[in-house]
């Protein structure tokens, strides 16, 4: 489903409403995903902005062997590239059932997530989108690995549509959907004992990971709010989201934050590129463009300077990007929208 498609679908659908309460580094999120109120279905949408425990931390050292495509099918999205770490022994593939995804730092202190692929006793195997030692910097002239060789790296439990959903799934009945972004297109999903991928609906999908760079739409037909409440560690660092062409973003903390803050526009953006944040209360989308070395601005008033517009709390931005640049120039980073040392 185009973007497009997705305007036309949403529109006079959502409301947001979210409550946070958090000490850091634990905390939670109340998150309302609003019911029918017998006008129509409605659409929420959220972000899942606190993290499971973090399992292990440590040094590791990213290895020169990236690999876009070990499996030789280019309809496939396999990328391939290892990371060591010394003084573990662990069992092979422990760290892949459950999943796990691991954060690595990068060289601006920014961390950003990649899922966990396999394991051998000292090296674990993931799936990024880019060369992880590659150049970031599109100016030939000027070389910026977005990863020292030597990084610091955290492994967490991956969260999933089950995790998320467990403690309300029973109040979601057979009209309601839950859609993630693909990088291309919507994925559908709906509850009947378990979570079921439209396009495969007699497979368990309770697993399906909910990455921490990725917001969540829901569609509710039945009447009544369902609260969530998720529970979790509270990022401190700055976070990294890589959309290289389009993408539904979590805004990864869970307090507000601004157009500016967001840090769209520092990944390379173009004036023709948009970000689109639901807007509930006027029952649409509302579109950003940010005028180039200038200032964010709403598209329907295009004078007035919009960086201090809020962007909620665990809600999501759609990010769309004119013309697709490459994975490894595409890093957005959002920077702390907090002081991580006042108590």
């Amino acid at each position: 489903m185009k973007f497009r498609t997705l305007l036309l679908f949403t529109l006079g659908l959502g409301s947001i409403g979210a409550q946070t309460i958090f000490t850091s580094p634990q905390g939670y999120s109340r998150i309302t995903i609003a019911g029918s109120d017998g006008n129509g279905a409605k659409l929420t949408s959220f972000s899942v902005t606190l993290l499971n425990e973090g399992e292990f931390a440590g040094q590791a050292t990213i290895r020169d062997d990236y690999n876009a495509d070990p499996d030789g099918d280019p309809w496939t999205s396999d990328a391939s590239q290892s990371i060591s770490f010394s003084g573990v022994s662990w069992t092979a593939d422990q760290w892949t059932t459950p999943s796990r995804i691991v954060f690595l730092t990068d060289r601006t202190g920014a961390k950003e997530a990649f899922l966990i692929t396999g394991n051998t006793s000292n090296v674990i195997t993931v799936s990024p989108a880019f060369d992880l030692l590659g150049d970031s910097d599109p100016d030939p002239e000027v070389a910026a690995p977005r990863f020292s060789t030597s990084t610091s790296a955290v492994i967490r439990r991956a969260t999933t549509i089950g995790s998320v959903f467990e403690s309300v799934a029973a109040s979601f009945g057979p009209d309601d959907r839950v859609y993630l972004w693909s990088g291309f297109q919507w994925v559908s999903y709906r509850y009947a004992t378990f979570w079921r991928n439209l396009d495969d609906s007699r497979t368990n999908a309770n697993n399906d990971i909910v990455f921490p760079d990725e917001g969540v739409f829901v569609l509710r037909q039945g009447t009544g709010d369902v609260v969530l409440t998720i529970f979790g560690e509270v990022q401190t660092a700055p976070a990294v989201t890589t959309v290289s062409s389009q993408g539904f973003s979590s805004t990864r903390f869970p307090i507000a934050t601004t157009l500016a803050g967001f840090g769209a526009q520092f990944s390379n953006w173009s004036p023709n590129d948009r970000l689109y944040i639901w807007n509930s209360a006027g029952q649409e989308w509302t579109t950003y463009r940010y005028r180039t070395d200038t200032f964010w601005v709403n598209v329907d008033d295009s004078r007035t300077n919009a960086d201090n517009e809020i962007i909620a709390a665990n809600s999501a931005v759609f990010i769309a990007r004119e013309t697709p640049i490459p994975a490894i120039q595409a890093g957005i980073t959002s920077e702390l929208p907090f002081d991580p040392d006042i108590e």
